[in-house]
């Protein structure tokens, strides 16, 4: 199924105070759009090792190269996948 990516909004905002993390986010954003789910473990197939929770229904993909996270919360509807954005957080880089 088609993945639905909802609150465009948000990473748009993001991007706006962040414009360094553009290239990774727009990676991200295209491979959702061409996702083609039909189980959580879709998911896992096409991004590594994200967080699934499925009591709360919430994903959180990590990006490494941008070192942001992108909690989402998913439904698998008969169509498509809804994916709604909730939050993006740029993650802070650890010095040793």
């Amino acid at each position: 199924m088609k993945v639905h990516l909802i609150n465009k909004g948000l990473i748009t905002g993001f991007l706006d105070n962040n414009p360094k993390c553009r290239k990774d986010i727009s990676i991200w954003v295209k491979l959702m759009n061409h996702a083609d789910w039909h189980r959580l473990s879709d998911i896992d197939h096409t991004f590594a090792l994200p967080f699934i929770s499925k009591e709360s229904r919430e994903v959180k993909f990590e990006i490494p190269s941008a070192n942001i996270t992108i909690t989402c919360r998913y439904y698998f509807c008969t169509h498509r996948v809804h994916i709604i954005v909730r939050h993006i957080q740029a993650n802070e880089v650890q010095s040793h």
